[in-house]
């Protein structure tokens, strides 16, 4: 009666000692299958990548100084403010080298000026403004005359570096402002990247080590190097990377097995494999 009724509904009684034979098969065909399927993992470009909540604390900060400055720079801040458009003029013009010499001495002494009348917050002030005029030019809002003077060569010289085509932008909004905000330092003669966060630092140099399209050899190894102090791990991810294409396996591994990440340890067995 029982027989026939096992029978009838396709059901199979097994022993406990049947069922772990099963089990054990079952593993050991998995095991086979993840053996057949794990190859090392080709190591891919370093990838370039931002916390969201950290990049949105940089723009509220932009956002809260243009709320709290004047409408229009005044004392100190107008003559750094005149000099640095002055600059963007003669980025798109002719301007001799003892011209060139005069505006940067002006600069410094506005700076200075600027620097003990009100202190650093005043110039970070300007490098918001600055942005807030790159946003302007790049919407089409400014008159022509006012766009040279707010973005200078800056469009022209970044193509190089993947950062304008054919005049607009095509890098992220956010590695596009950090790069200007890096040319308004440079023009008022501060460090590129004084006055930024991390995750602006991350930008600047994490772009020139990453996205560049052979970049010179001493910007990729400044870039490098700069880019370790706020993002250690892509930086060693991009000296690996670049090992590896040069050829240099055994050296690509030992940098790849140093990331603590899966996709470094897959890399690292690549680059062993292809040696």
């Amino acid at each position: 009666m029982n027989a026939s009724s096992e029978v009838k509904t396709g059901r199979r009684r097994f022993t406990p000692s049947g069922n772990r034979l099963i089990l054990a098969v079952g593993v050991a065909s998995c095991a086979g299958l993840l053996f057949t399927f794990a190859h090392p993992a080709p190591a891919g470009p370093p990838v370039l990548a931002f916390d969201p909540a950290a990049v949105a604390d940089v723009e509220s900060a932009d956002r809260e100084r243009l709320a709290d400055a004047e409408t229009e720079p005044t004392g100190p801040a107008a003559e750094v403010w005149r000099l640095y458009h002055r600059a963007g003029e003669a980025e798109v013009g002719t301007e001799g080298r003892a011209a060139f010499e005069a505006r940067q001495r002006q600069m410094a002494d506005a700076v200075e000026a600027l620097r003990e009348a009100r202190g650093d917050g005043a110039i970070d002030t300007l490098r918001s403004r600055a942005l807030a005029e790159l946003d302007a030019a790049l919407a089409g809002e400014l008159a022509d005359d006012e766009e040279a003077a707010a973005l200078g060569s800056f469009p022209a010289t970044t193509e190089t570096y993947g950062v304008f085509q054919d005049g607009a932008p095509v890098a992220p909004p956010f590695v596009v402002r950090t790069l200007f905000a890096g040319r308004f330092n440079g023009i008022l003669g501060l460090e590129l990247t004084a006055g930024m966060t991390e995750v602006e630092q991350k930008a600047y140099w994490g772009w020139l080590a990453v996205e560049v399209p052979d970049p010179p050899a001493a910007l990729a190894a400044r870039a490098i190097e700069q880019l370790g102090a706020v993002a250690p791990d892509l930086a060693r991810e991009v000296r690996a990377y670049r090992a590896l294409e040069q050829g240099h396996g055994a050296e690509a591994a030992s940098l790849y097995e140093r990331l603590p990440t899966l996709r470094g340890r897959n890399a690292a067995l690549a680059a062993r494999s292809g040696l």
